[in-house]
């Protein structure tokens, strides 16, 4: 109970985080293309967790299917993420990604775990209310078929990395060692887009934009922020970790309204107040699903 518990929190954490980063610090990045961006962020986090991971056992190459798709999945959700942004909202893309999160969870996870009616209309109320509390936001522009069909692609990709995070876990890798080998894919393309674009070397285009501020930012919302929900999923069932990725909304919409304050949106406020009930509700009954399919000892 106690390592689930520090799971939470760490996963909460993290939206914390990058919340902060998203209300605080998003006109520092704002300058930078973001694919330049990308590779201050996960350049940082492949040289740190090498630095951070240098003396922990190599990976057994048995487990390369793993390997690859969470490097695919990490590559292909980043990109249909920032392809999706040029045709829709931010805060539309955001809510379908974390919205339809916990109904990919239940289908990709179906062979573990049988989703039950209740079950599944929980994650049907996820991402109705993720929409909703969407709706009622300021500044949401129209829809987009082509931006709408990437942000579903996007929040399937975040799902395939969860479940591929929690296998390497259960084959006892520690998360150190997942971050460390999780970001190659992705940092080639990010280096091969900023070469195409510019007809300049990745290095150079990184050392003409650095700062002290974008390498901070960087930090936090790319190394830190996956190494708490790395480390999160790996102490959660994968039910419970959805939910909890799902729950970036609920988490949003508090640490702005604490940092901006000002008048309440009470359409959105209801809205997510019934979000966060419906992902306890999820959270309470897939818990209980999977303990009623596990043999008693």
């Amino acid at each position: 109970m106690q390592t689930n518990l520090l799971g939470v929190l760490l996963i909460l954490l993290s939206h914390c985080l990058n919340s902060f980063n998203k209300v605080w610090y998003s006109d520092i990045s704002a300058y930078v293309d973001p694919m330049v961006y990308a590779l201050f962020g996960y350049g940082s986090a492949i040289v740190f967790f090498w630095i951070f991971g240098r003396k922990s056992a190599p990976i057994d190459w048995r487990h390369r299917k793993h390997w690859w798709n969470i490097n695919i999945s990490s590559a292909l959700t980043f990109v249909c993420f920032l392809y999706a942004l040029k045709f829709v909202d931010p805060v539309i893309v955001s809510s379908i990604e974390s919205g339809l999160l916990v109904l990919f969870m239940l289908f990709l996870g179906r062979n573990e775990t049988a989703i039950t009616p209740k079950v599944f209309g929980y994650g049907v109320a996820i991402f109705a209310l993720t929409l909703a509390s969407c709706y009622f936001s300021d500044g949401v522009r129209e829809m987009d078929v082509l931006g709408v069909g990437l942000a579903v692609l996007t929040s399937l990709g975040v799902a395939f990395i969860i479940r591929h995070q929690k296998a390497l876990t259960v084959l006892g890798y520690p998360s150190h060692v997942i971050m460390k080998h999780r970001f190659y894919l992705i940092t080639l393309v990010a280096a091969a887009s900023v070469w195409f674009d510019t007809g300049q070397f990745p290095i150079s285009v990184m050392a003409q934009k650095v700062s002290i501020e974008l390498v901070v930012v960087a930090f936090l919302g790319s190394t830190l922020c996956l190494y708490l929900i790395q480390q999160g999923v790996a102490r959660c069932s994968l039910s419970m970790s959805s939910a909890l990725m799902a729950a970036m909304p609920v988490v949003t919409f508090v640490v702005n309204y604490a940092y901006s304050g000002g008048s309440v949106n009470v359409p959105q406020c209801i809205a997510i107040m019934l979000l966060a009930l419906s992902l306890v509700l999820f959270s309470i009954q897939s818990q209980r699903q999977i303990v009623k399919q596990c043999p008693a000892t």
